[in-house]
């Protein structure tokens, strides 16, 4: 569950609470956790090694992004009310753009992945679909470990249950 992710945190705690569609099944506490568990194992696999092309880790990333992020929800709230007043093509172009820049800002980032761990401490249920998971990001050296909340929301499509990250917060 290690995984270089201190500056990808960074930028994604711009998200806010905006949830998937409505599930039809409760989730529970050890599923989030898992969910947020294998996200970190997935990043540690998949992005972290130095021999892998940039081009390579780049389209991983972009994978990660969409399989463990509610990432046009994130896009939106970043642009908040203009959102509204943007045409479908404005639409369509920031949200490529919006990608786009997430990838080039944090892929790099992965490369000089040194040992950091995520812990996964607990998850609380904070509504119907809404829950935060609490890890601890442990880096080599460092005396104290960041405090990283996962805020998750809860849908389903197709009789799934789909879980989506919503918002991080670090050291509270």
């Amino acid at each position: 569950m290690a995984w270089r992710a201190s500056k990808f945190i960074s930028v994604l705690v711009l998200a806010l609470w905006v949830m998937p569609a409505p599930a039809k099944a409760d989730a529970s506490n050890a599923e989030v956790m898992a969910f947020i568990s294998g996200m970190a194992d997935t990043a540690i696999l998949s992005l972290t090694a130095e021999d892998i092309e940039r081009d390579v880790r780049k389209e991983r990333f972009r994978q990660m992004v969409h399989d463990y992020f509610a990432i046009k929800s994130i896009a939106k709230w970043v642009l908040k009310r203009h959102w509204r007043r943007a045409t479908t093509e404005q639409k369509n172009e920031y949200l490529m753009l919006f990608e786009n820049m997430l990838l080039e800002r944090y892929v790099d980032a992965f490369k000089n992945y040194t040992g950091e761990t995520l812990e996964v401490d607990r998850a609380e249920k904070r509504g119907e679909r809404d829950y935060i998971v609490h890890t601890f990001l442990k880096r080599p050296g460092a005396t104290k470990p960041v405090d990283v909340g996962w805020r998750v929301g809860v849908g389903s499509r197709g009789g799934e249950k789909v879980f989506k990250i919503v918002d991080i917060f670090v050291n509270g």
